[in-house]
């Protein structure tokens, strides 16, 4: 009889052990605001770098997002005030259904924040645009 209890309290301890295996490997790979940044100054984004510093956007929020189970990555919203012009840029993908790398790409743009979005607050920016397009987090979005 103890075996068989012994037995059945294994069973349930390597199932319970299986779930937890599961339900681990479904959570989002959220990056970090500090990796954003790093994939946005990556040699291989240069090009868009180059359009972003070419416009003269001089401040950006950016970060890592997850949303619902549609996408996870990193987004960066690229702006000054909220009557000038914008650009939101995303480096996303379908979480557990796509392992490629991340690579930023132009969402949409606009001329005016206030205008195109009344109803949603304006970002709070967390890093400034360098002439070359990088960007570097403030002080204040790095712990800093």
């Amino acid at each position: 009889m103890l075996r068989l209890v012994v037995f059945v309290l294994g069973v349930v301890i390597v199932a319970a052990l299986g779930v937890l295996v599961v339900v681990a490997g479904r959570i989002p790979n959220v990056p970090s605001t500090e990796e954003c940044v790093d994939l946005w100054n990556a040699g291989h984004n240069a090009a868009i770098r180059a359009e972003v510093a070419a416009r003269g956007y001089p401040t950006v929020r950016i970060e890592g997002v997850f949303s619902e189970d549609r996408y996870e990555g990193c987004v960066a919203s690229f702006l000054g005030a909220p009557t000038e012009r914008w650009a939101l840029f995303g480096a996303t993908r379908i979480p557990f259904e796509d392992d490629r790398p991340l690579r930023w790409r132009l969402e949409i743009r606009g001329s005016r924040w206030e205008s195109e979005f009344p109803h949603e607050p304006f970002p709070t920016l967390n890093a400034t645009v360098h002439a070359d397009g990088r960007v570097s987090l403030s002080s204040e979005a790095s712990g800093g």
